[in-house]
């Protein structure tokens, strides 16, 4: 878990801003029952499982210290503990395999859930960050993630599939599983397919994270932030932000899920003078209909 230090004087904040935010997140702050991921002796193969270096895709961008999703110019989803706290922090923000282009470079808000701590039992359901860049952002040729919005639930059964791509150390293609083999810095894109384990946090019949596990690769540090990518009738659909795993062969792979969030990040992009128009369309191609947002 890196931490990314580099913070605006409070000189260049805007408290009145933030004030303002800060008593409408606090204001939609809930609790929630948990169910405790339960620990499992996985499979120590699995033939849908792959892993390589990947240039894609493309919305998936390098903090320096954090992968994250572009959904929008002006707006990324990440990982809370990324950052820690709300405020404004100046990042530089960087894409390709290699990070070898810097898409944007200046002052960003950060806004983290309001319901996360670092320390509670809770604080994989809530580990998500808004980050909002100022000006033009990443600038509207830059490609978007699209927000699966169901109905189905894969997370729920064991076994299915779906893809982690994010900027993490180590853990290269071949078959390596641990985080031992940097790469300069975590600078190098990876991805690998992970299965589903079942298993997860609720509230209620809502599901608020998702576990999983891949006898291939190990998330490493880098890889905080990163988009769980559902491919879906020829579409990638992001789905969940990386939070934790166990950086060992089929450890737990845990992070929180975006759709529970969506209703959170609309009206953070409001509270920051930025709304987002992130329409629910209905993809009647697909029995069942199966829905999406897609933010601009």
């Amino acid at each position: 878990m890196n931490t990314i230090s580099s913070r605006i004087p409070s000189s260049q904040r805007h408290p009145h801003l933030f004030a303002a935010l800060l008593t409408l997140l606090m204001s939609t702050a809930c609790a929630f029952d948990s169910q405790a991921p339960q620990e499992e002796d996985a499979e120590s193969h699995d033939s849908a499982i792959t892993n390589a270096y990947v240039d894609g895709p493309g919305y998936i961008v390098n903090f320096g210290g954090c992968s994250g999703s572009v959904i929008a110019p002006n707006y990324i989803v990440t990982a809370a503990h990324c950052f820690n706290r709300t405020a404004p922090f100046a990042v530089t923000v960087r894409s390709g395999l290699y990070s070898e282009t810097i898409a944007y470079s200046g002052v960003a808000d950060v806004v983290v859930h309001p319901n996360w701590s670092p320390n509670a039992s809770d604080h994989v359901s809530w580990d998500i960050a808004l980050v909002h860049l100022w000006n033009n952002g990443v600038g509207t040729s830059f490609p978007r993630a699209l927000v699966y919005g169901g109905p189905e639930a894969p997370w729920t059964s064991r076994g299915g599939t779906f893809y982690i791509s994010g900027y993490g150390r180590g853990s290269d293609p071949g078959g390596a599983k641990n985080c031992s083999g940097a790469d300069n810095g975590g600078i190098l894109k990876r991805g690998a397919n992970f299965a589903f384990l079942g298993t997860g946090a609720k509230s209620g019949s809502t599901w608020l994270t998702s576990d999983s596990y891949s006898s291939l690769r190990s998330t490493c540090n880098g890889d905080s932030g990163a988009p769980y990518v559902l491919p879906r009738n020829g579409t990638d659909f992001i789905f969940g932000v990386h939070s934790s795993s166990a950086n060992v062969a089929n450890g737990t792979i845990r992070g929180p899920l975006l759709a529970p969030k969506m209703d959170w990040i609309l009206n953070t992009a409001a509270g920051l003078g930025a709304p987002l128009s992130c329409p629910y369309v209905r993809d009647h191609r697909t029995s069942p209909t199966m829905s999406y947002w897609r933010c601009s």
